[in-house]
């Protein structure tokens, strides 16, 4: 890139063999990685970025802060879900949405098949609807706040989770995109409330 930072968006699959990386600039160069995963997929997933920086005559720290956006698949990560070993998890999402992983209506039964290859349908949902948490917010998709966060109700749902044997806590409330401060703040929230449990949003 002779030195000239540019926006850079990042796709990586980390497997239980080789790690890959794919590098987008925003003048249309496109670089592609693939490093061997070995015991730890974050010191992959660091090696491929690195290799990834070298090859754009970028140091690692220059190739970072270029980044605007970041997609991530894990090959373990879907063994782990597939397998159903994935660690107790709960949801917190915004009220009058907790049915959706029940319903499923995205994940078609026939998604990803050949024709006339019998279908299957999925045994269970990520998380059991008892893990489900419903806060009180509301988020438009402008990114308008339309109910503010219910920061009381919330703490009490939490501290319900304390005896639940959780030890993830996934946080996704509608619209989060357009305004993530929500997803944010019952972040905060749920790691006071639950120390020592993982906790990640979708924002």
């Amino acid at each position: 890139m002779g030195g000239e930072q540019q926006a850079l968006r990042l796709g990586a699959d980390v497997g239980s063999v080789f790690t890959g990386l794919w590098v987008a600039s925003a003048d249309g160069r496109v670089v592609a990685v693939k490093v061997l995963t070995r015991d730890d997929p974050v010191d992959a997933l660091v090696r491929a970025l690195g290799a990834a920086a070298g090859t754009l005559e970028l140091d690692l720290t220059a190739l970072c802060a270029a980044v605007t956006s970041f997609g991530l698949a894990g090959e373990t990560t879907a063994r782990a879900l597939v397998r159903g070993r994935a660690v107790p998890t709960a949801l917190l999402t915004t009220s009058g949405f907790g049915d959706t992983l029940e319903i499923g209506r995205v994940q078609r039964a026939t998604a990803g098949r050949a024709a006339g290859e019998p279908a299957q349908t999925r045994d269970r949902p990520l998380v059991p609807r008892s893990l489900v948490v419903e806060v009180d917010e509301r988020v438009t998709r402008t990114g308008e706040i339309l109910q503010p966060l219910d920061e009381g109700a919330a703490k009490q749902l939490l501290q319900g989770l304390a005896g639940s044997g959780v030890e993830a806590v996934a946080v996704c409330t509608l619209w989060a995109a357009a305004n993530p401060a929500h997803e944010q703040r019952l972040a905060e929230l749920a790691a006071d409330a639950l120390p020592g449990r993982t906790v990640v949003r979708s924002r």
